[in-house]
């Protein structure tokens, strides 16, 4: 499904059919907070300046959970027209598995399956195989496990310099700031996949990158993109092309 072409300034994004497909949703992407979740996006530009542009509309309220042991999460309170992120931490030696539910008890995405610990934030409602809001959330693990649900519009942004971070990371794209031929290089030092999606308002759901281990390279960003999200088991590294 595509994204539909809608004011991204405050809202995005209702999804349709893309390559991968992608559920029907919306995201706030007023100002992100840029410390919030894990990685942290850094930047070697200056920091914008203040404005009077007037605040964005609340979103959904975070919900943390906890656990030693498999456990079932019922999710409350997620609005159908928005998109949410799950920041999970897991402190094991053994398989760290999460899945999300539909209100059928059917199985709809993987947002984790390692082994050992884990840190990483993983989009929840985009990019999946229904257009349904997760009602619950499968968890497999025999060690300490935090999972907190927040709204997408707090995920930090994509910067005009070197944006980086470690492990899986999901990143805004501010209106504005893809124009014409959109090059970033990617890196990764990392041993296992690196892989890098991009959500737009007419090209839905593409693909970057799918490798394995080491990657540097540049790639193409769709010009229309509103969202990236990023799996890795390293450090990673985006910056536009000079």
């Amino acid at each position: 499904m595509a994204l539909l072409a809608a004011p991204f300034a405050l809202f995005l994004i209702a999804c349709g059919a893309g390559a991968s497909g992608t559920s029907g949703h919306k995201i706030n992407t007023g100002t992100p907070n840029q410390t919030a979740g894990t990685p942290t996006a850094t930047s070697t530009a200056h920091a914008a300046p203040k404005t009077t542009a007037p605040a964005a509309p609340a979103g959904d309220k975070s919900q943390t959970f906890t656990g030693h042991s498999d456990k079932l999460i019922k999710l409350k309170g997620l609005s159908d027209d928005r998109l949410h992120v799950a920041k999970m931490t897991y402190k094991g030696s053994s398989n760290f598995i999460v899945d999300t539910i539909d209100s059928d008890g059917q199985e709809i995405n993987n947002l984790a399956n390692a082994i050992g610990h884990y840190v990483g934030n993983v989009a929840i409602d985009l990019g999946g195989l229904s257009d349904q809001t997760p009602v619950a959330i499968k968890v497999e693990a025999q060690g300490a496990w935090t999972i907190t649900v927040v709204d997408m519009a707090t995920m930090p942004q994509l910067r005009s310099g070197v944006t980086s971070g470690h492990g899986p990371a999901v990143l805004l794209v501010s209106d504005g700031m893809l124009a014409g031929l959109s090059t970033y290089v990617f890196t990764h030092p990392g041993r296992e996949n690196f892989i890098v999606d991009a959500y737009g308002d007419d090209s839905g759901d593409t693909n970057l990158i799918n490798d394995i281990g080491h990657f540097s390279g540049e790639e193409i960003v769709p010009s229309d993109a509103r969202v990236i999200t990023i799996a890795a088991d390293g450090d990673w590294s985006i910056k536009p092309s000079s």
